[in-house]
């Protein structure tokens, strides 16, 4: 289930890293996206009982030109730590 949030002004930072993401089209004009970024979070606060640790996914929707300086400012970011990207084959990029 999705609850929509609205954050107040200023900047917010998830205090656990992500441990997965995924990127999804949207049906939208213009050609938007929206990135899903997934925590870790710890036990659930609730008198009963649960299954240890969840996931909590924040979801950011962004229109293509954000998504195109995002993806080019995460290729400079890769290239000046000297990591490598892979693709499917698992040969370097």
């Amino acid at each position: 289930m999705s609850i929509p949030i609205n954050l107040p002004q200023g900047d917010h930072v998830l205090p656990e890293p992500v441990v997965h993401w995924k990127a999804e089209p949207l049906d939208s004009i213009p050609p938007s996206v929206k990135l899903i970024a997934s925590v870790e979070s710890g036990p659930r606060q609730t008198t009963a009982p649960t299954q240890g640790e969840t996931a909590t996914s924040v979801a950011i929707h962004m229109d293509a030109r954000v998504a195109i300086a995002l993806y080019e400012r995460l290729g400079d970011l890769i290239r000046s730590m000297g990591w490598q990207r892979n693709i499917g084959g698992g040969r370097p990029i």
